[in-house]
């Protein structure tokens, strides 16, 4: 509703404040500010929508499905943690970089990484890091916790940027693997889902979706 219909938000906000004023009732924080911060990524994702039809070669009768911050290990700046979007379309995957630089009207309160809320006035164009098609993916891999998701590409995609994490080779397929982190915690398994369900026609050639094969052997020898 508030993404969707922006008129309507001050009433949806006002009568937050009235249940916790006149009524008494407890609203905690955290919540007001993950509820504003998922609108303003959700009226992002209408501008990237429009870019990637202009740049990203998403075709009209395709959409953004999943539009999640992600924290992604990379083989390049020597093996940082980078924020990033992953971004789901039903066409295919993007990875995005938001603008890193601040805008003038920001507080200078605010913590140094990327807010969605940064691009509500005036939104700005991120950079595609890269675009795959869903059929480069040869295993989907729900790693440890909720948040954690591994892709693994097919040789023939020839994807160098990947990485995985120390010691992880035998979990996520060596270099030919990326490994992400999503910040919100109930989105991992619908964007793995997903992309199982559009790497193929049909069952047979599509992506594996499997859980991490280490964590899984520790709860069978358990």
């Amino acid at each position: 509703l508030l993404g969707c219909c922006p008129k309507r938000s001050y009433d949806v906000l006002e009568a937050f404040n009235a249940a916790e004023v006149f009524e008494a009732q407890t609203v905690r924080p955290c919540y007001m500010t993950e509820l504003l911060h998922d609108m303003s990524l959700d009226k992002y994702v209408a501008h990237v929508e429009d870019f990637l039809r202009k740049h990203g070669g998403l075709t009209h009768e395709h959409h953004i499905s999943h539009f999640e911050m992600v924290d992604m290990l990379t083989l390049r700046n020597n093996n940082n943690i980078i924020q990033a979007i992953f971004c789901a379309t039903t066409q295919r995957m993007y990875m995005l970089a938001p603008s890193e630089e601040r805008p003038a009207y920001t507080s200078s309160e605010a913590l140094g990484r990327w807010e969605p809320s940064w691009e509500n006035r005036h939104p700005r164009n991120p950079t595609i890091l890269w675009q795959r098609e869903y059929k480069d993916v040869a295993r989907v891999y729900r790693c440890y916790g909720t948040q954690l998701m591994a892709l693994e590409w097919r040789p023939e995609a020839a994807i160098e940027m990947g990485t995985r994490s120390k010691g992880s080779a035998d979990l996520v397929g060596g270099s030919n693997a990326t490994l992400y982190s999503f910040h919100r915690i109930a989105v991992r398994d619908h964007v793995a889902e997903t992309i199982e369900k559009l790497s193929g026609l049909s069952e047979t050639n599509r992506a594996h979706l499997v859980n991490d094969p280490s964590i899984r052997q520790e709860v069978i020898d358990v």
